[in-house]
């Protein structure tokens, strides 16, 4: 099909070869757009990993009061549909009454007020971060459920060698998280 022209109306089929490839690559808004696509897929995919892993490890390791509090609040973006999702983010990005907006001019930071959704230089910030925050709790949850299957006798040894702390996340553990976080990663492009 990619190797023809063909009209919309009618059902005519004209085969063409490699133009339309030639016209798509020569495309400057194909090629931005290719690019902005590029950029949001390895942003996301690397901050979602790595928050997900800070806060499973925060709210599965540390001793503080609400941790199973925390654990819902993570989670509940990853519940809501993308519709509510983006009116959330439609309220908060809202350049005139929106909330970061209000809030950023409460502190006297006016200059730091933007349209946060019309500059084409912040825009795709803006929506990484909105696709961030919904995907973090899913995945914190998935490596919640690695650590808690990694016996604690192993944190002990970890904490009694040379490495001390540092070991503790690092080499015993990741034997145990490599199988699910290859598993966090297929779901991650699979669903997203």
């Amino acid at each position: 099909m990619s190797l023809y022209r063909m009209g919309g109306i009618t059902n005519r089929q004209t085969f063409v070869g490699f133009d339309n490839f030639k016209d798509l690559f020569g495309d400057k808004s194909f090629l931005q757009a290719m690019q902005n696509s590029i950029l949001i897929i390895v942003i996301v995919t690397l901050c979602t990993v790595f928050l997900a892993v800070l806060f499973a490890t925060l709210l599965q390791r540390g001793k503080f009061i609400g941790q199973k509090f925390f654990r819902v609040i993570f989670y509940i973006p990853n519940i809501l549909s993308i519709v509510v999702i983006a009116g959330i983010f439609g309220a908060i990005y809202d350049p005139s009454s929106g909330l970061l907006n209000t809030f950023l001019r409460a502190i006297h930071l006016d200059s730091l007020a933007k349209q946060w959704m019309a500059e084409p230089d912040i825009v795709i910030y803006s929506v990484i971060f909105a696709l961030v925050w919904r995907a973090i709790g899913y995945y914190m949850v998935m490596y919640i459920a690695s650590m808690a299957a990694i016996p604690p006798d192993f944190y002990e040894a970890a904490s009694l060698t040379v490495h001390l702390k540092s070991i503790c996340f690092s080499d015993y553990p990741s034997t145990y998280l490599d199988k699910h976080k290859n598993n966090a990663y297929l779901l991650y492009h699979k669903y997203n």
